[in-house]
């Protein structure tokens, strides 16, 4: 286990993947993940966005519509990071600039991929309520608020 500390000046741009936390096993897939997830947002490249979902995920039409709708609304990037836990085979993040929590959940046989996204209303959901949530029960695709 490594316990790695960063100043505020190195998160982001200028400073790569450089995050406060601890790591272990397992940690460099997610971080993978979020580094292939941030980078293809901020660039909206959808291809390289599709690496890290599952094949179930990209075989179902309207996920992948949704997909589109989710790279134009959000464009997150480690700059405008808040805060990122893991809870139950989920990442979830939030962001700076969007009232939103985004929690990426794990595919249960590519456990490697990405199979749903559900976004939160940071205005109505907090880290507590987030952790209780069974993902387990979410459709493949994206769910964004009402």
């Amino acid at each position: 286990m490594i316990f790695e500390e960063c100043e505020e000046d190195q998160r982001g741009a200028g400073g790569g993947d450089l995050l406060a936390g601890i790591y272990y096993p397992g940690c460099e897939t997610e971080s993978d993940i979020l580094n292939t997830f941030f980078g293809a947002m901020h660039n909206k490249d959808r291809e390289e966005l599709e690496t890290i979902f599952s094949n179930e995920f990209l075989e179902d039409p309207e996920a992948v519509k949704n997909m589109d709708k989710f790279i134009e609304r959000y464009t997150p990037s480690y700059s405008n990071l808040l805060a990122a836990w893991e809870v139950n085979d989920t990442i979830c993040i939030q962001l700076r600039r969007f009232d939103a929590f985004i929690c990426l959940h794990f595919d249960n046989k590519q456990t490697d991929k990405i199979s749903s996204i559900r976004v939160f209303d940071s205005t109505t959901e907090d880290e507590e309520s987030i952790s209780r949530y069974d993902f387990n029960q979410d459709e493949m695709g994206i769910d964004f608020p009402d």
